[in-house]
């Protein structure tokens, strides 16, 4: 069995989110530099700053730093798997 490596990637808003909408997956949208879809593994809103919420994901390779960019689910969107 092969561990599973994840990353959590936070995320400052300008305005507060409610903590239901935030912790649900298919609020987020995130892809990388290339556009391509990030799988979301989960997400948690900050207790103390409604403003920010931490999501969760697969560790990438290499290492270093990563872009990505996050954007609103359009309609029909449906989040990677």
């Amino acid at each position: 069995m092969r561990a599973m490596l994840w990353a959590e990637r936070d995320v400052w808003l300008s305005e507060t989110v409610d903590k239901a909408s935030a912790e649900v997956l298919a609020s987020w949208r995130l892809e990388d530099a290339r556009g391509n879809p990030v799988a979301l593994a989960g997400t948690r809103r900050d207790g103390q700053n409604g403003d920010q919420v931490t999501l969760t994901t697969r560790l990438t390779a290499p290492c270093g730093p990563v872009t990505h960019v996050l954007k609103p689910p359009g309609p029909g969107y449906l989040p990677p798997h």
